[in-house]
């Protein structure tokens, strides 16, 4: 008899292979729509999916799942025999079938579903599958010829099931049930070679290796103050051997934590389908570098910027084909994504080759809202104007649609991607398109610092958001505006200037730029300078949340312990920004 509690962790791994299952029939259904053909092969990967989709179901207790399963079962079924040909139609019929089944899913997960919300949702698709005409105009009402579910204890899941479990079909299905068996046999072997591992299990892992490694921190400051030269090299030898095992180990772990890029790009091929079918638009959607690796953590976090990005790409980037046809373009209009590696970051591209943005209607929808000022907008560049479309409520849509044009999605972008340690930059060309950049680090688990100094304060400041550091002259230092703001003139270039002292009200006794040091950095599409006394070493540091250790302070956006065992803040350049404008305001 299976146990209450193994049940529930059966029920978690049918729900992750079920999405997982879903994921592929959503793949193979926009292959067989964008081809407007069906190839027998596919119709067979659809039986089984569902097939698999359905016993498990039952026998977990999602009826419902199973009954709606059984439905398209039965459908496919016909099709696998030529009783039912393909056409539009029937593509179309299985993709509603397919929305039916996540949202079923969803509902009997939340346990908000009976018999009364089954019927008002399923009814009219399952009259339809039920009721599928063929070609010469006879309605087919067609069996499953398998058994159409699993209710023994035994073959709860696919996985408990071997070869001895294969049911014996007639010499009808041989083949098929041959190809069957291949499948589950290269399924078994590749799922006995791996597990699934909780990934609160591998942070805990993660973080007891970043315990490990400010322990040898300690140790190797400790090491430092030993006087007897001879003593202290035999140290430094072992420290450095057993550092090095630390940073595999590391490794190791953090590998863990990474996933391809293809399960974040998943989800938009239905997503741009959908939303193109609404719109009376005809879009493309490509993807590449799907195998470059992100930090599982990062995923969620990740998901609603790029929704709002392709929304609107989909809603205001992208014309209709009579516009895009008049203008000379193709009727279908392309939206690209792709994934690039480099330096502990990744960044990722999303393009469009819609009409692009009307720059100067953001800068006159920024000024009536008093973001910035006829005078200010003549020494900002292209990129620091469109850069105003992240500002809250600032929309430049004519039509508020159910897609987009409120103000809010844009905001949700930058605020998303600051919050991941990432920047986000924007290009577009009219009548050619519009190009979003994301800058991110590979994990939030890790992050490689500069270590700065204000005062008798020490900071952690984040490598992959700076751009250059430099000690400046009299002569780059000008004050603009009413309120003498202070900017670093650099190639050309006017970079609003931030005394981290003022900010953080902290005693300094350098205070002259020309004594200290500025380090550039990125925020959003835009630039900073920040004023430190000066910096020092680089280094990796094991990130720890503020809030939940203590509380949300200002200007940090977590923590580490550094070699003395004392607390590391690591700087949040936006909230510094953000911070930055409130004092001048005052």
């Amino acid at each position: 008899m299976i146990s209450e509690f193994n049940m529930d962790r059966f029920i978690e791994i049918f729900i992750e292979e079920t999405r997982e299952i879903l994921e592929s029939i959503e793949k193979l259904l926009l292959t067989i729509e964008q081809n407007d053909s069906i190839e027998i092969e596919e119709v067979h990967d659809l039986f089984r999916y569902i097939h698999t989709l359905k016993g498990n179901s039952l026998s977990i207790g999602f009826q419902f799942f199973s009954k709606l399963a059984h439905e398209l079962e039965s459908f496919l079924e016909s099709m696998r025999h030529d009783e039912i040909k393909y056409g539009s139609d029937v593509s179309k019929l299985l993709i509603n079938g397919y929305d039916l089944l996540n949202e079923i899913l969803e509902l009997e997960i939340e346990k908000t579903i009976d018999e009364k919300t089954f019927k008002s949702k399923t009814d009219n698709i399952i009259d339809e599958l039920t009721n599928y005409g063929s070609n010469d105009g006879i309605v087919k009402e067609v069996e499953s010829e398998e058994t159409p579910y699993v209710n023994t204890e035994e073959e709860r899941f696919g996985f408990f099931n071997d070869d001895n479990s294969t049911k014996k079909t007639n010499t009808k299905q041989e083949t098929e049930t041959q190809k069957s068996v291949e499948t589950s046999q290269k399924a078994h072997s590749i799922a006995s070679s791996s597990i699934r591992v909780n990934l609160g299990k591998i942070d805990k892992l993660m973080n007891d290796i970043g315990e490990l490694v400010i322990a040898m921190s300690m140790l190797d400051q400790f090491t430092q103050s030993v006087e007897d030269s001879s003593i202290k090299n035999g140290f430094n030898e072992r420290i450095g051997y057993l550092k090095h095992i630390l940073r595999d180990l590391q490794d190791s772990v953090m590998s863990t934590r990474m996933v391809p890029m293809e399960q974040v790009y998943s989800k938009f091929p239905k997503l741009v389908r959908d939303i193109a079918k609404d719109l009376n638009k005809e879009i493309i959607f490509k993807t590449a570098g799907n195998d470059v690796e992100i930090d599982k953590a990062m995923i969620e976090g990740l998901s609603d910027p790029l929704i709002h990005i392709i929304r609107n790409a989909c809603d205001h980037g992208i014309e209709k084909p009579s516009s895009r046809m008049a203008s000379g373009k193709n009727k279908e209009g392309t939206i690209s994504m792709d994934a690039t590696q480099a330096n502990e970051q990744i960044m990722i591209t999303i393009k469009d080759d819609g009409k692009g943005i009307d720059e100067e209607r953001i800068v006159s929808k920024a000024i009536e809202a008093g973001l910035t000022t006829q005078e200010r907008v003549q020494m900002l560049s292209t990129n620091e104007k469109l850069g105003f479309i992240f500002e809250p409520g600032l929309s430049t849509a004519s039509d508020v649609t159910d897609i987009s044009g409120r103000g809010v999605g844009m905001d949700v972008v930058r605020s998303n991607i600051n919050r991941l340690g990432g920047t986000i930059d924007i290009d577009s060309e009219a009548k050619k398109g519009t190009t979003f950049r994301l800058m991110l680090p590979l994990t939030l688990a890790i992050v490689e610092v500069l270590n700065v100094v204000v005062g008798d304060a020490r900071f952690f400041l984040p490598i992959a958001s700076i751009i250059e550091s430099l000690q400046p002259e009299s002569s780059m230092i000008q004050s603009i505006g009413n309120n003498n703001n202070e900017v670093l003139i650099l190639r050309e270039e006017a970079i609003p200037i931030i005394r981290l002292y003022e900010i953080f009200n902290i005693a300094s006794n350098i205070t002259e730029l020309e004594k200290g040091m500025l380090i550039i950095v990125r925020y959003g599409t835009s630039k900073v300078a920040i004023f430190f006394d000066m910096f020092l070493t680089q280094q990796q540091v094991v990130i720890k949340s503020i809030d939940k250790n203590f509380k949300q302070i200002d200007g940090f956006s977590g923590a580490s312990i550094k070699g003395d065992g004392s607390i590391g803040l690591i700087l949040d350049v936006a909230a510094i920004v953000q911070m930055h404008r409130q004092l001048k305001e005052l």
